[in-house]
């Protein structure tokens, strides 16, 4: 950032959002340009609680993890 020489990047951007960004495009609230760029390859999924089956695996790998930054049995 500030310099005057370009520098060549190769990166990947992932972005998530409950909002409709189209909406908020047409609306004004949200950069057309900017949409157009992060929306090459859409991925849509289910709300977690449309997947209730998951809850159970989530929360035991969040126990898994928790007990085993704080050094303690799970």
């Amino acid at each position: 950032m500030g310099g005057n020489k370009s520098l060549p990047v190769n990166v990947r951007v992932i972005t998530a959002t409950h909002r409709n960004l189209e909406e908020l495009v047409q609306n004004g609230t949200f950069r057309e340009d900017l949409y157009y760029r992060i929306n090459v390859i859409p991925l849509y999924t289910k709300l977690l609680k449309e997947r209730r089956d998951d809850i159970p695996f989530f929360l035991q790998n969040f126990i898994c993890k928790y007990c085993s930054n704080l050094s303690r049995r799970n």
